[in-house]
Protein backbone atom coordinates (compact mmCIF):
# COMPACT_ATOMS: atom_id res chain seq x y z
CA UNK A 1 0.00 0.00 0.00
CA UNK A 2 2.69 2.67 0.84
CA UNK A 3 4.64 1.50 -2.54
CA UNK A 4 1.74 2.39 -4.43
CA UNK A 5 1.30 5.62 -2.91
CA UNK A 6 5.29 6.24 -3.59
CA UNK A 7 4.62 5.18 -7.41
CA UNK A 8 1.23 7.62 -7.02
CA UNK A 9 3.19 10.89 -5.60
CA UNK A 10 6.18 10.05 -8.33
CA UNK A 11 3.72 10.42 -10.70
CA UNK A 12 1.99 12.99 -9.92
CA UNK A 13 5.55 14.45 -9.86
CA UNK A 14 6.22 13.82 -13.01
CA UNK A 15 3.13 14.79 -14.51
CA UNK A 16 3.83 17.99 -12.83
CA UNK A 17 7.56 18.69 -14.49
CA UNK A 18 6.27 17.73 -17.91
CA UNK A 19 3.16 20.37 -17.50
CA UNK A 20 5.75 22.93 -16.53
CA UNK A 21 7.97 21.84 -18.80
CA UNK A 22 6.00 21.14 -22.08
CA UNK A 23 2.03 22.60 -21.83
CA UNK A 24 3.44 25.84 -19.49
CA UNK A 25 4.89 27.62 -22.56
CA UNK A 26 2.62 26.32 -24.49
CA UNK A 27 -0.56 27.99 -22.90
CA UNK A 28 1.54 31.29 -22.57
CA UNK A 29 2.59 31.45 -26.22
CA UNK A 30 0.04 34.00 -27.82
CA UNK A 31 -1.23 31.64 -30.57
CA UNK A 32 -3.02 29.27 -27.91
CA UNK A 33 -3.83 32.79 -25.86
CA UNK A 34 -6.39 33.81 -29.13
CA UNK A 35 -7.59 29.87 -29.31
CA UNK A 36 -8.57 29.90 -25.21
CA UNK A 37 -9.97 33.36 -26.12
CA UNK A 38 -11.34 32.72 -29.06
CA UNK A 39 -11.25 28.88 -29.98
CA UNK A 40 -12.51 25.76 -29.46
CA UNK A 41 -12.80 25.33 -25.81
CA UNK A 42 -14.48 28.77 -25.05
CA UNK A 43 -16.89 27.55 -28.30
CA UNK A 44 -17.55 24.35 -26.45
CA UNK A 45 -18.42 25.56 -23.20
CA UNK A 46 -20.77 28.25 -24.85
CA UNK A 47 -22.31 25.87 -26.73
CA UNK A 48 -22.56 23.36 -23.67
CA UNK A 49 -24.54 25.97 -21.44
CA UNK A 50 -26.74 26.97 -24.27
CA UNK A 51 -28.23 23.35 -24.54
CA UNK A 52 -26.39 22.05 -27.51
CA UNK A 53 -24.13 19.67 -25.33
CA UNK A 54 -25.99 16.20 -27.03
CA UNK A 55 -23.43 16.68 -30.32
CA UNK A 56 -20.72 13.48 -29.25
CA UNK A 57 -23.76 11.26 -28.21
CA UNK A 58 -25.19 12.36 -31.49
CA UNK A 59 -21.97 10.94 -33.64
CA UNK A 60 -21.86 7.90 -31.62
CA UNK A 61 -26.05 7.25 -31.79
CA UNK A 62 -27.78 9.32 -34.03
CA UNK A 63 -30.79 7.32 -33.80
CA UNK A 64 -31.31 7.26 -30.13
CA UNK A 65 -32.28 10.90 -29.86
CA UNK A 66 -35.64 12.44 -30.30
CA UNK A 67 -36.13 14.10 -33.39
Amino acid sequence: MYFAGYLFTGNLILFLILYVLLLYPMLRSPLCRHRMKFGLFRLTWARYYAGYHLDFHELLFPNMLPK
